[in-house]
């Protein structure tokens, strides 16, 4: 069964180190490995702040993030994820399209059970975030600021793309940025 945790994620000052700027829409060949595995190769630990898990696709990109995980890990490691989302507070009437509560907390314990003998997992459901954008922050001394989260492709209802994430198309008008701690830059 999933771990629930209580506390927020210290970091220190940040300096910019650099910025993919996803200026046009339906721009393909974007893999999660290509923007993220040079970042998180060798990490033990990372947290995962996506306050909006709401819908089916959001737990698709956050299993083929963790897939991404397991395939960069260091071999003979368990490293662990946080998972840090907004406690959801459904209304039948306003959000139909959303998936409910209970829902999503079969979704994260499905994952779990996927993942849960090569990542701990963890997930710390907050009554409100901070801000409204999506990061990563890894011990391997990167944080990743994602704009627009892990969903950064455009999802048709069908499409062949769909199955390699380098064939997507991909939104537009959003930014990844990758900061690194001062001190360790």
């Amino acid at each position: 069964m999933l771990q629930i945790a209580q506390q927020d994620v210290p970091w220190e000052h940040e300096v910019l180190f650099s910025e993919k700027a996803f200026e046009k829409a339906e721009a393909s060949g974007f893999t999660y490995e290509k923007l993220f595995a040079q970042y998180l190769q060798g990490f033990t630990e990372i947290t995962l702040k996506e306050p909006y898990l709401e819908h089916d696709y959001q737990f698709e990109n956050l299993q083929e993030f963790l897939d991404l995980l397991v395939k960069i890990k260091k071999p003979d490691t368990k490293p662990s994820l946080e998972l840090v989302t907004l406690r959801l507070r459904w209304n039948r009437h306003e959000q139909q399209d959303r998936l409910s509560p209970e829902e999503c907390r079969k979704n994260l314990n499905t994952i779990e059970t996927r993942y849960g003998e090569r990542i701990s997992f963890l997930v710390t459901a907050k009554e409100r975030m901070e801000l409204h954008d999506r990061e990563i922050i890894a011990n391997t001394g990167w944080k990743i600021k994602l704009g627009r989260g892990l969903h950064i492709w455009i999802e048709p209802k069908y499409d062949v793309r769909k199955q390699n994430q380098a064939d997507r198309p991909c939104y537009g008008g959003f930014s990844i940025i990758y900061y690194k701690p001062k001190g360790n830059a």
